[in-house]
């Protein structure tokens, strides 16, 4: 199993493997070097509940599986009538500042973090920001309106090769609260050759703000070095027109 973390400017990977009664670790800086340790048991059941145990130890260290979100640690209530109204009025903060006015009546932290962000106060709004929706390194970035999101791409720049759970990623990042106001959606290359983008579309559709999303762009993969004949995003028209009724603006690169 292939885990991954952030520390400081550095994404970092750990590779366990277990063949026979022989643990190999192999714990290493992504595109960097890399240290190797093998351990030894006694039993084929001592060596499973060895890599068990070292796959919980890595987990408390903060590394995790490709794509792995972790649930929010406060609660956001949500309200569909206020996320509604803010998407009717993105530009303006008011429209920001009286949902967080309710979040904080319903004792959220949320709300607070909003206000932060309104006042221009980045790092406090950041801390609360992290204990509700972080993305994992190097798959996505956002920027920011108001406390809320206001762009967000989704780009694999970590390992195209190794395959994840595309629908529970997708799942994680659209059900969070800071996708209320959402007004562009980037989707660029998830898993090589299959980026599962008919699922990722048919996810976002789930989801209040897809239905005023007002851009979306497919294939857009930045400024990696691809080979578009292994990148497809497929027959994505349906998915497309019902959850995203409103588009205003729509672009498509594939090979």
């Amino acid at each position: 199993m292939k885990l991954w973390r952030a520390r400081s400017k550095k994404t970092e990977y750990v590779d366990l493997k277990l063949e026979g009664k022989t643990l190999t670790t192999v714990l290493g800086e992504h595109w960097g070097t890399a240290t190797t340790k093998k351990k030894s048991f006694k039993t084929p059941a001592t060596a499973k509940a060895g890599l068990e145990a070292a796959i919980a130890e890595q987990r408390k260290l903060g590394f995790r599986e490709l794509g792995e979100i972790d649930p929010p640690s406060i609660e956001v209530p949500r309200d569909p009538g206020l996320e509604a109204e803010i998407r009717k009025h993105r530009d303006d903060p008011a429209a920001y500042l009286v949902y967080a006015d309710w979040l904080q009546g319903k004792g959220s932290k949320f709300g607070e973090m909003i206000v932060f962000a309104n006042r221009k106060k980045q790092k406090e709004a950041a801390a609360i920001a992290a204990k509700v929706c972080v993305l994992p390194p190097k798959m996505g970035t956002v920027t920011w309106r108001n406390g809320l999101w206001n762009t967000l791409h989704l780009q694999n720049d970590l390992e195209w090769m190794q395959s994840f759970d595309i629908p529970r990623f997708a799942k994680a990042v659209f059900s969070s609260p800071l996708c209320a106001a959402l007004e562009e959606l980037k989707i660029g290359i998830l898993e090589w050759e299959d980026s599962q983008q008919n699922v990722v579309l048919a996810e976002a559709g789930k989801h209040a703000w897809a239905k005023d999303l007002r851009s979306l762009r497919l294939g857009e993969v930045g400024g990696a070095d691809v080979d578009m004949d292994h990148h497809s995003v497929g027959d994505v028209g349906k998915a497309i027109t019902k959850s995203f009724p409103n588009l205003e603006s729509l672009y498509i690169r594939s090979g």
